[in-house]
């Protein structure tokens, strides 16, 4: 967002992802993580659930249930928010598929991440009259990739930390050359996450 006093101007977003049962989907993430993977793989995300073990721990009836649920626009509502791919890729992971309580998956997947990694995954910058789309689709391939590789977990959740400080510090380097703005502010849940905070405002300083 661009603010001042007056009012704000929101300059860019996360790609919407569907939300397959909506409220279903934040108490259970790995709903999330089915609905990233169907986004980032299309007609091969089935395989991706697979090898990732979501049909054996969920069943393969629960698991294309699903897959059609994120599908349809009446019975998933659209969200961009940030908790929401924590969610997701903790669920990947294999570190928290159910939240007992608000931001229970995002801190757990913080506790995994290593200390001193400084890779990142790709993502995707979809720039249209001044307006940026977030899209982590390669991100999520990338992270399905470890895995397969048999990567630690706490070095793929360092990375995942890593990417997304990387994006907000291009996303802000955009705005500031663009509108002549110095000053930002970090704010919300996902800042509560002490990884996220001190590599983002490590990288802003720099």
């Amino acid at each position: 967002l661009i603010a001042d006093i007056d009012g704000f101007e929101r300059v860019g977003q996360f790609k919407y992802i569907p939300l397959p049962g909506g409220e279903a989907a934040i108490r259970e993430p790995w709903r999330t993580a089915i609905s990233y993977i169907a986004d980032a793989a299309g007609e091969k995300a089935f395989a991706y659930l697979e090898q990732l073990g979501f049909v054996q721990r969920y069943g393969k009836e629960h698991v294309q249930q699903i897959v059609t649920i994120a599908r349809s626009k009446e019975l998933s509502p659209l969200s961009s928010g940030a908790g929401r791919l924590f969610d997701a890729v903790s669920a990947m992971l294999g570190i928290c598929d159910v939240n007992s309580f608000e931001g229970e998956a995002a801190m757990a997947l913080e506790s995994y991440a290593q200390d001193g990694i400084d890779d990142e995954y790709q993502v995707e910058l979809k720039r249209e009259n001044g307006y940026t789309i977030v899209d982590f689709s390669r991100t999520v391939l990338d992270i399905f990739g470890d895995l397969a590789n048999k990567i630690d977990r706490g070095v793929i959740a360092a990375r995942f930390h890593n990417t997304i400080a990387s994006v907000i510090k291009t996303m802000v380097c955009d705005v500031s050359k663009r509108q002549g703005i110095a000053d930002v502010a970090l704010s919300g849940g996902t800042f509560q996450n002490q990884y996220l905070l001190n590599r983002t405002s490590q990288l802003l300083k720099a």
